[in-house]
């Protein structure tokens, strides 16, 4: 089993079947790579080609936890690609992308710096986890977008912003 803090399975089950082939999706947070793992089996399950790229420094956890990463996703190693860097260094790296899913820091000043970095390179939605359990989370997205929060997935701890 892989560890780890998955709440949004309704969320990219809709997010895989909302995309139309050849879209390119980023998640930003991996952990053990538990909700990767998910969005790869919902794309294989809907046979849809989507280009999925995985973002973390993996700094902050514990020892070992890139090599679990490796271990759990081993036989998924051709459905991604793995950026092991900032995700607002990642940003550069990209002209578009169509779905951005943020989940690394919990704090005010990381989230901000997240969706400031992926927004300009977002053309179809950007969204996150943590809204509303952790007020970092919330104050960043709030002030950013405002009333264009859609707050659907709540039940499932995210926040989405149609762009």
């Amino acid at each position: 089993m892989v560890n780890g803090f998955f709440t949004w399975p309704q969320f990219y089950k809709d997010m895989v079947f909302r995309f139309p082939e050849g879209s390119h999706f980023v998640e930003i947070g991996c952990l053990e790579g538990q909700s990767l793992i998910y969005l790869i089996k919902e794309k294989m399950k809907l046979g849809k080609e989507l280009k999925i790229t995985a973002i973390d420094h993996f700094k902050y956890q514990s020892d070992g936890l890139l090599s679990r990463f490796h271990d759990n996703l081993a036989s998924y190693k051709d459905e991604f690609n793995l950026m092991v860097m900032d995700s607002a260094e990642a940003a550069s790296y990209f002209d578009s992308v169509d779905f951005v899913f943020i989940d690394a820091g919990h704090d005010y000043e990381s989230v901000k710096k997240d969706i400031l970095a992926w927004l300009p390179k977002t053309k179809g939605v950007i969204a996150g986890h943590d809204y509303p359990a952790y007020k970092g989370v919330v104050t960043a997205v709030d002030e950013l977008f405002g009333d264009r929060v859609n707050k659907d997935y709540e039940f499932e701890g995210c926040w989405m912003v149609n762009i």
